[in-house]
């Protein structure tokens, strides 16, 4: 353990100092070349590692059904949107799929009044305001607590 830490604390450089008013920050950069272990979802879905789409032929406003593809997991972050099929939903909560995985996940409604196929997969569509975002997000951890389900009001 002391090794491995000192190999780390070794491998990094401390650059120039950078002040706005007050505050002095340092970026620390490191000497090994970083890797992460997963997807995230722009990278899955232009890879062709991922499909969302509707869980149903009916479709459920709540509820998509994300398929990896991929030999490492994807990640999602709660308020990504995503474009398509019946209607434009955002992720309540960030979730790591595994690989290989079919696995439901629960959205929100952010397209009123459209219920209907423009296409059978979804999209990225990037991040929703920040607002919606913020909302849907405590919503679903209140209901995660209570529930054991991050599921937010679609009303």
């Amino acid at each position: 353990m002391e090794k491995t830490l000192y190999f780390h604390v070794e491998s990094l450089h401390i650059g120039e100092p950078q002040t706005s008013k007050s505050i002095t920050m340092f970026p620390i950069s490191v000497d090994w070349p970083y890797t992460k272990d997963y997807l995230i979802l722009d990278e899955a879905l232009d890879k062709g590692l991922l499909e969302i789409r509707e869980i149903d032929k009916e479709g459920s406003v709540p509820e998509l059904v994300a398929i990896t593809k991929s030999d490492i997991p994807v990640l999602l972050f709660a308020g990504q949107e995503l474009i398509g099929a019946k209607q434009n939903r955002m992720l309540n909560t960030t979730v790591l799929l595994p690989s290989r995985s079919k696995t439901v996940i629960d959205v929100s409604c952010v397209e009123q009044g459209r219920w209907s196929y423009t296409d059978k997969r979804f999209s990225s569509g990037g991040m929703v305001m920040q607002s919606l975002r913020e909302s849907v997000v405590m919503e679903s951890a209140d209901a995660l607590r209570r529930e054991g389900r991050p599921k937010a009001n679609q009303g």
